[in-house]
């Protein structure tokens, strides 16, 4: 695409405030790259933080660093507002609302119209007070990730209008899977029928696997093997080398410690799980599951409701409840055929309903409506 081409396009612009890599700053990565990809120019404003500039610095994009520091961030919002007069039929995406403020004020000062976009990704109430309600006025759309973060910030009946609100989907985009150098089965031991169950994520108390050893230490007459992946704070770590020691399942359950690519070892599971006992607003880990067709086993609590059917593509469960969990792990353990057949429907149902490409489209309607 030329110069002249991509140039006549609208200017997408992301801001960025996390101070450390995560979910939200690959959400921004991967559209941005996409966008690219169609030809649209791509600026990205963020902190300067070196992890984050690092990773956001491969995108070839035009990246810029401010303070962002929200309300009373003037000096943000004047860099800002140069930079939208240089910019095309921009179109601003902020991923919280302390950025949103920032923005807002930057197309105030810069006296360019620009479209700005939030995206919520958390599950939180919406504050009412009169600063937010003349900040719901301002922007132009609000992205929630579930109907649980919508309904979440509607139960506090902000001033707002409700056209301004829709639901948009997470996505993930998949690394193709290349064949491991040591395979799991190869590495533990582990024998060809022996079903591997799997949970990767944060270590932490909210994430459930507490709950999830008590649960798999009443499944000791069936064969499994349960690898944990990634990591967490050390204390919280110790105490679950801890439970399994008391709950003797040192020979079924393995930490595998961090790893930046899960998919190949994600394609050697049988059984995927997500036991968080918080609400959260979508999750990642079922939608990485059911891109490698796995059933997954999830507690009822979250945002995992609305892309899990249960039964169909996996098993949902209350939080807080090992023996509940227990159960729909055995089942699915005893079940191969039941483990096949959902592991099938659960890649059909990502390709059609949330793959990127359908998060991709649904973004861009939001943008250039």
């Amino acid at each position: 695409m030329n110069k002249m081409q991509n140039f006549e396009k609208p200017t997408i612009i992301h801001l960025v405030l996390n101070k450390e890599w995560g979910g939200g700053e690959q959400y921004v990565y991967d559209l941005c790259r996409h966008l690219q990809q169609e030809g649209y120019p791509v600026w990205v404003v963020s902190r300067p933080v070196p992890a984050v500039i690092q990773r956001l610095e491969s995108l070839h994009a035009r990246l810029i660093t401010l303070p962002l520091r929200g309300v009373p961030d003037v000096w943000s919002a004047w860099a800002l507002a140069r930079l939208l007069r240089e910019a095309h039929n921009p179109v601003i995406h902020v991923h919280n609302f302390k950025a949103a403020f920032i923005a807002v004020f930057a197309r105030t000062l810069s006296g360019r119209p620009a479209r700005i976009v939030v995206s919520r990704h958390l599950v939180r109430k919406g504050k009412t007070g009169w600063l937010y309600r003349y900040l719901y006025k301002q922007v132009d759309r609000i992205i929630f990730v579930s109907r649980l973060a919508q309904r979440q910030f509607l139960s506090t009946r902000p001033k707002i209008e409700t056209s301004k609100l829709t639901v948009v989907y997470n996505s993930i985009i998949p690394i193709p899977t290349a064949a491991p150098d040591s395979p799991l089965r190869t590495q533990f031991g582990i024998a060809p029928e022996t079903p591997i169950l799997m949970y990767h994520g944060r270590l932490a108390e909210e994430k459930g696997l507490r709950v999830l050893l008590k649960a798999v230490a009443q499944l000791q007459d069936v064969p499994y093997v349960l690898m944990l992946i990634g990591c967490g704070d050390a204390a919280f770590e110790n105490t679950l080398q801890h439970d399994i020691a008391t709950l003797h399942l040192q020979d079924k359950v393995h930490l595998l410690g961090f790893h930046a690519n899960v998919y190949p070892l994600i394609h050697q599971c049988d059984i995927g799980l997500v036991p968080s006992i918080v609400a959260e607003s979508i999750s990642l880990a079922s939608l990485e599951y059911m891109s490698q067709g796995k059933p997954i086993v999830a507690t009822n609590n979250g945002g995992q409701v609305e892309i899990i059917a249960n039964q169909r593509n996996g098993i949902l469960v209350p939080p807080h409840d090992p023996t509940a969990m227990a159960q729909a792990i055995r089942t699915l353990l005893l079940h191969p055929d039941m483990r096949h057949s959902m592991g099938t429907q659960s890649l059909h149902d990502f390709q059609q309903q949330h793959s990127y490409a359908v998060f991709y489209q649904q973004i861009k309607k939001v943008y250039f409506q």
